[in-house]
């Protein structure tokens, strides 16, 4: 499958949207696939300060109070570990990123459909995929 391929598996369970975007890139930031609702295969949509921000908070360097800005758009986070991080953003709008071995999934939703756990669930679900294929 490729990378795109991957990041476009993040986007539904079955019938159930997850994700409005999703991407994955590797442990520097650089864009290995992403893909949108509407099939759009193009760049990464967050900066090298604000990946830097995402690894620092996977790290344990950054505070998990003071939020995480990611394509401009500034998340409350919810949960940050060495491997998950679960952001929200008002009532619709939320984000969560899975770390593997080589790679990084970023699942970002801004709709009244998609769900917190359900995002979370497809993320770590294309996580535990990419971790079982050596990534």
């Amino acid at each position: 499958m490729s990378w795109n391929g991957w990041a476009e598996s993040v986007l539904k369970n079955g019938n159930q949207p997850t994700s409005d975007k999703a991407w994955i890139t590797d442990q520097k930031g650089n864009l290995w696939g992403y893909c949108d609702k509407d099939g759009n295969q193009g760049q990464c949509p967050m900066s090298p300060e604000e990946f830097q921000a995402v690894t620092d908070l996977l790290q344990g360097k950054r505070n998990q109070a003071d939020g995480l800005t990611i394509g401009g758009i500034h998340y409350i986070v919810l949960i940050a570990d060495d491997d998950c991080i679960v952001c929200k953003k008002g009532a619709s709008a939320g984000l969560t990123i899975a770390k593997a071995g080589q790679c990084i999934i970023f699942g970002q939703y801004d709709n009244s459909e998609t769900t917190p756990g359900n995002n979370r669930l497809m993320v770590e679900k294309v996580r535990d995929m990419l971790k079982s294929n050596g990534y």
